[in-house]
C-alpha cells in the first residue's frame, strides 16, 4: 500500500470544476455522469446557492497519514465507488456504480457479486450478518429502486426489487427491525417484516436519511428541505435555505445532528432549529459521518475532505483530487473514504484527523 503524508491545512477544500455536469439549483446532490475515467448512469444533479450562509476558514491541526488502498488487483465493474460502511476494522464495505462492491477483511480487499449493473448508491450495516445497500435495477434512464442483502458469508448480494420508480440514494437505521431507504418521493422502512412505502410520501427528492431511534429520524434533499420524523408522523423543519440541495445528515444525538450540501454548507440542528457552521465556497459535500460532538467528517468535489464539530471545523488534504462520495469509520483513527477512480483512503491508526 502507498503511504501519502497529508497535512491539515488552513485552507478551503477545493474548487468544483464540475462544468456541465453542475447540478441544477436546489437538487439533492446526485452525481451521475462526470467526464473522465468511470461510468456514471444517470441523470447529474445540482449544486444550489443559498441564503444565509457564512464563508468559513479551516483551522490548523496535526498532520494526518492516509493509507491508499491498492485495488489494481481486482477486476471492477466500475471505479467509481459511492459508499463505504465499517462494521467493524476487519469488514468494511464499499460499493459503486455498474454493481461494484468490495470487501475488507482486514487484510485485502476482495469483490462481492451483486447480480445488477447499475449504480448502488449506499451500503449501511445492521450487524456483521446483516449488509444493506441501495440503488436501482433496470434499464438506467428509468430504474426502479433496489435493495441487496447480504448475510455476511461467502456468497454475493441477494436481490430484492421494488416498485419504486426511480433510484434509492440512502439507507440507514437502528437496527434490522428499523431501516429506512429512501429516494426521490420516496422513504421506504422495513419493521422486520420487508420493506414497505412510508403512508406519508415526502414531495421532494430525498437523498440522505439517518436513523436514531424509531420514534427520531431525519432526512434531507432537494431545496433545503429537512424533515423529522417521531415515531407518527413527519414534519417539515425549517433548515434557513433556499435552492440549496442537502445531500447527507447524521449525528449521536437528538441534540447533535449535522447536515450537509451544495455550496459546502453546514448545519448543525441545536435548540430545536438548525443553524448555519458556515460553508466552503464552490465545494460540493456529499458524505457525512458524526462520530461524536468533536468529531464529524465530510467528503466531497476534487477530493475534498474536512473534519467539524458544532463549532469549527478544519480542511484535510486528502492527496486526491478525484471526487470523494463516502465516509465512514468506526472511530476517529479508523476512518474509511470512497470515491471516484478507485479511491479508497483510510486513516493510518495514530493519525486521526
Amino acid at each position: 500500500m502507498r503511504r501519502h503524508v497529508l497535512v491539515l491545512l488552513p485552507l478551503g477544500l477545493h474548487g468544483c470544476s464540475c462544468g456541465e455536469v453542475a447540478p441544477r439549483p436546489g437538487a439533492p446532490l446526485i452525481v451521475d455522469d462526470i467526464p473522465g475515467e468511470g461510468e456514471g448512469e444517470g441523470e447529474g444533479e445540482g449544486e444550489g446557492e443559498g441564503e444565509g450562509e457564512g464563508e468559513g476558514e479551516g483551522e490548523s491541526g496535526p498532520a494526518v497519514v492516509f493509507e491508499a488502498q491498492d485495488l489494481s488487483g481486482l477486476t471492477l465493474p466500475s471505479t467509481n465507488l459511492r459508499a463505504v460502511f465499517a462494521i467493524a476494522t476487519d469488514d468494511v464495505w464499499v460499493v459503486g456504480d455498474n454493481g461494484t462492491a468490495l470487501r475488507f477483511d482486514g487484510t485485502a480487499w476482495t469483490t462481492v457479486p451483486t447480480g445488477i449493473s447499475h449504480a448502488l448508491y449506499g451500503v449501511w450495516a445492521a450487524g456483521p450478518e446483516a449488509i444493506w445497500a441501495v440503488g436501482g435495477l433496470g434499464d438506467p434512464t428509468t430504474p426502479n429502486g433496489v435493495l441487496l442483502f447480504h448475510d455476511g458469508g461467502a456468497g454475493g448480494f441477494t436481490t430484492i426489487a421494488t416498485d419504486v420508480a426511480g433510484t434509492l440514494r440512502a439507507i440507514h437505521g437502528t437496527g434490522p427491525d428499523d431501516i429506512w431507504a429512501v429516494g426521490k418521493n420516496v422513504r421506504l422502512h422495513n419493521d422486520g417484516s420487508g420493506f414497505v412505502a412510508d403512508d406519508e410520501v415526502p414531495d421532494f427528492d430525498v437523498a440522505g436519511v439517518w436513523a436514531h431511534a424509531p420514534d427520531l429520524v431525519w432526512v434531507v434533499g432537494e431545496n433545503g428541505r429537512t424533515q423529522r420524523f417521531n415515531g407518527t408522523n413527519w414534519g417539515d423543519v425549517a433548515s434557513g435555505l433556499n435552492g440549496v440541495g442537502l445531500s447527507a445528515v447524521g449525528g449521536t444525538a437528538p441534540d447533535n445532528v449535522l447536515a450537509l450540501g451544495s455550496n459546502g454548507v453546514m448545519l448543525s440542528f441545536e435548540n430545536n432549529a438548525w443553524r448555519s457552521l458556515g460553508s466552503y465556497q464552490n465545494v460540493t459535500l456529499f458524505s457525512l459521518w458524526v462520530y461524536s460532538q468533536k468529531a464529524a467528517f465530510a467528503a466531497g468535489t476534487d477530493g475534498g475532505f474536512t473534519r467539524f464539530t458544532q463549532d469549527s471545523f478544519f480542511d484535510v488534504d486528502s492527496g486526491t483530487e478525484a471526487f470523494l462520495f463516502g465516509v465512514h469509520g468506526t472511530s476517529p483513527e479508523d476512518v474509511w473514504v470512497a470515491g471516484w477512480e478507485g479511491t479508497i483512503l483510510h486513516v493510518v491508526p495514530g493519525n486521526e484527523p
